[in-house]
């Protein structure tokens, strides 16, 4: 092999070895990246309950977590990227509620159906009930499923959570619903309650006077037995004495 022959054939394989390099540098085949965040709650309709611990409440695989995921998926009527999504608890800023991240070769929202590296990220620092997280939820896959944040504030895919989905509430897990308020009495009843100490007494009463009659016409009935019996035997001694 002549020398320029062998020189040409090393610059080609040196280039073919520092391709991967090259295209890792230049950006070349890497999928972008990128993150959606939902803020913490401005002017929100309804107080958040929050529970302690969330990440210990809603934990990953729960049925909670896994009622929330689906009712996600039913709202969007997708299983974004393919059901390979990860949700995750981890520290976020103060102001975060969650955050979704995923790659694609195109564009952020136009093709979600190429969507991959999809995780959900939520705050155990931010405030956390059923109906918060559960809408949450459904927030993060929205934009998993191509959706990107809303201006209507109503829209369960605005950047800032306001209130929660009302799919949320209606499935309300039993653990979390909040305990039913003691039925009123009606009227009728609170009238029996108030009168029956008062006829209660009077019942005794009656009773007593019963009783108490009873017992003197007994002592009377007595008192004349021992009357006649005392006259029967004052008459037989007589008969006898004669």
């Amino acid at each position: 092999m002549s020398r320029p022959a062998f020189i040409t054939r090393a610059l080609v394989l040196a280039a073919m070895a520092l391709a991967p390099l090259l295209a890792m540098t230049t950006g070349a085949g890497i999928q972008p990246h990128f993150t959606a965040r939902d803020e913490a709650p401005m002017d929100a309709e309804e107080t958040t309950v929050a529970v302690d611990n969330p990440q210990a409440v809603f934990t990953i695989g729960s049925p909670a977590e896994q009622l929330a995921i689906q009712i996600a998926k039913t709202t969007w009527n997708a299983n974004p990227c393919g059901g390979a999504v990860t949700v995750e608890w981890g520290t976020l800023g103060p102001d975060i509620n969650a955050q979704s991240s995923w790659s694609n070769p195109t564009s952020a929202y136009d093709n979600p159906e190429q969507n991959g590296d999809c995780t959900v990220t939520f705050n155990p620092g931010a405030d956390f009930d059923w109906k918060k997280f559960c809408t949450v939820m459904v927030h993060e896959y929205g934009h998993l499923a191509g959706n990107p944040h809303s201006p209507d504030p109503n829209d369960v895919m605005a950047a800032y959570y306001t209130k929660p989905l009302q799919t949320c509430v209606d499935q309300t897990p039993s653990q979390f619903a909040p305990a039913p308020a003691p039925a009123a009495q009606p009227a009728a009843s609170l009238a029996r309650v108030r009168t029956t100490p008062k006829a209660a007494k009077k019942k005794t009463a009656k009773k007593h006077r019963v009783v108490k009659q009873t017992k003197k016409k007994s002592h009377k009935k007595a008192k004349r037995h021992r009357r006649a019996k005392k006259h029967h035997r004052s008459t037989t001694r007589k008969r006898s004495s004669r």
